[in-house]
Formats: structure tokens, sequence, C-alpha cells
């Protein structure tokens, strides 16, 4: 057990995924490559970081494991972090899944671009 906020069990495998868009963004179902989970995994956090903020409405995520919302998230406009979703919410990477990424909102004024999306696990 860890001495942190949420007392979590630490596995000691460490690591994280990640997502990457580069340029624009534009809304898309499958925004990139689908991630393979390569065996179960519990995950610390998840959250977003994009280089140019999106200006006039927020960027709207979802994540998918194996088609099936994971976790969504959104990076308000003018801002270029996103809120941070705490693993403890979430269930465990199951071994096999596909992991994808949708984006679901964009900034009207500019979509914002250079996105990167990261599981810390």
């Amino acid at each position: 057990m860890t001495h942190g906020a949420d007392f979590g069990l630490r596995t000691l495998s460490g690591g994280q995924l990640s997502f990457q868009v580069e340029a624009f963004l534009a809304i898309e179902t499958g925004a990139t490559p689908d991630l393979i989970v390569e065996r179960a995994h519990s995950v610390r956090d998840v959250f977003a970081v994009i280089r140019q903020a999106p200006v006039g409405g927020p960027v709207e995520l979802q994540i998918n494991q194996n088609g099936t919302l994971y976790c969504s998230l959104t990076i308000p406009a003018a801002a270029t972090v996103s809120n941070s979703v705490a693993g403890a919410a979430l269930p465990p990477l199951i071994p096999g899944a596909r992991l994808s990424l949708d984006i679901l909102m964009v900034g009207p004024s500019n979509p914002g671009a250079d996105l990167t999306v990261i599981i810390r696990l």
C-alpha cells in the first residue's frame, strides 16, 4: 500500500501508454492507431496535454477499451492541460484489449494542435 491520497496498491510495473495527434485537431473516431494492452494493468491516472490551446470552445476526448467508453477528458478553451481522471475510479486494463481515442469536439475558432493523451500505469 502506498501513503498517497488514494492508498493504492502499487505493482511496480510502471510505465505509460500514450496517443499522439500531430497538427490541427478535427472531430474524428479512431484519431490514432489503436494500442494493444500486453498484460493486465491498473491505471494511475489519465490526462491530456496540447501544444496549441483550443479557442472558442473545449476539446472533448474519449478513450475506449474494446470499443466501450473507458474515460472522458476535456481540455477547456484557452487551456493546454485536461482534467485528470484518477485510476482508482477506472477498471483495470485487460490483456489483449484495444485502446482507441476519439475526438468528440474541438474549438470552433481554433481546434487546437499537437495533442498527447497519457495513461500512466
